[in-house]
């Protein structure tokens, strides 16, 4: 049970069957008696627990029909989509079509980038380009030995041809 929601059966009538239990023993009264509440109290337990239950299907069955409602609108607009390039010749149908697109929620929704993920694409681009900045320095402090016909490295002899596939590196 939701700790939001009332109790079902109030403290005082839990009270109440548990006094007619215990403390009242066999004490009978014309149509009440301990095993009265307690059968009227499993009836409203019962139906408690149909509710809860019947709660949760609701809410399962909301959440399909939301995922249904939202598949059927994706497929609507492919379907508007395909429709509008069909109607290109026919003026009538395409206004048909694009009032269609207006009155009701089958444009495509537009994408709002928030501030932060904006940031972070900015983050990211310039991450990218000092790393690139960074890759294409060592290229060239690499290629200029090679260039002056110096070795690549210390202690290595320039490679024949190297020289010439460094003339045909970009800058």
């Amino acid at each position: 049970m939701n700790p939001t929601e009332p109790q079902v059966v109030p403290a005082a009538i839990a009270d109440l069957i548990h006094a007619f239990e215990h403390d009242l023993g066999e004490a009978s009264f014309p149509g009440v008696d301990a095993s009265t509440l307690k059968e009227r109290h499993g009836i409203v337990e019962a139906c408690a627990a149909a509710v809860a239950s019947g709660r949760v299907q609701l809410a399962a069955a909301e959440a399909e029909l939301t995922v249904a409602r939202d598949e059927l609108v994706r497929h609507a607009r492919l379907a508007l989509s395909y429709a509008r390039v069909f109607a290109q010749d026919n003026e009538e149908l395409g206004a048909r079509l694009e009032a269609l697109a207006i009155a009701s929620d089958l444009r495509a929704p537009k994408r709002r980038a928030t501030a932060a993920k904006t940031k972070r694409r900015r983050a990211d681009v310039r991450v990218a380009e000092e790393r690139g900045r960074r890759q294409k320095e060592e290229r060239r402090q690499e290629e200029e030995p090679a260039q002056k016909g110096e070795p690549a490295q210390k202690g290595e002899p320039a490679q024949e041809g190297e020289l010439a596939r460094t003339e045909h590196v970009e800058r």
